[in-house]
């Protein structure tokens, strides 16, 4: 029971910094989005696509289906379509059973069949977001963008505790 709940506050922080992240750039212009930066991705656009293609083929995985791609996407779309499966992906954690942390995955993907358990793919998508959210806020320096939000783990326990005062 530790480990779903420990797994459901990362699910849940993952779910928060990303909507932190897609409220501050959707107050930057749309050219700042698409605007080519010194990266390994070309802008902060293709940045949020590749986050929201990764999640949505690992909840694909997850849940058993067939994984969907996206090609022409606007910002607008990108941004929603992140938050849409980021919502999904926590509706889903919470309406499982607190077992399914402990359920094994098999991906067949290479000539061999990998083996995960669902709390290390939930893990991964975390990590990887972590990852990309980083990648956006030291970009913002390439783009002149400021105040970037706190998106830190900690950050959501202290806007819950502070939001109770």
């Amino acid at each position: 029971m530790e480990l779903y709940q420990h797994i459901r506050d990362k699910i849940a922080y993952h779910k928060w910094s990303n909507d932190a992240i897609v409220r501050w750039l959707r107050n930057q212009s749309s050219d700042l989005i698409t605007k080519e930066v010194r990266s390994s991705f070309p802008d902060l656009k293709s940045i949020i696509h590749h986050m929201m293609e990764a999640e949505t083929y690992y909840f694909s995985i997850l849940k058993g289906t067939e994984a969907r791609y996206f090609d022409e996407l606007s910002n607008e779309q990108v941004f929603e379509k992140l938050l849409e499966t980021n919502e999904r992906l926590l509706h889903w954690y919470l309406n499982e059973n607190p077992e399914i942390v402990e359920k094994i995955i098999s991906i067949k993907r290479s000539p061999y069949e990998e083996r995960y358990s669902v709390a290390t793919l939930l893990s991964h998508i975390v990590n990887h977001g972590t990852y990309h959210r980083g990648q956006i806020i030291s970009l913002r320096h390439q783009l002149g963008i400021s105040d970037p939000p706190k998106t830190d783990y900690y950050w959501m326990f202290a806007e819950r505790l502070l939001s109770k005062k």
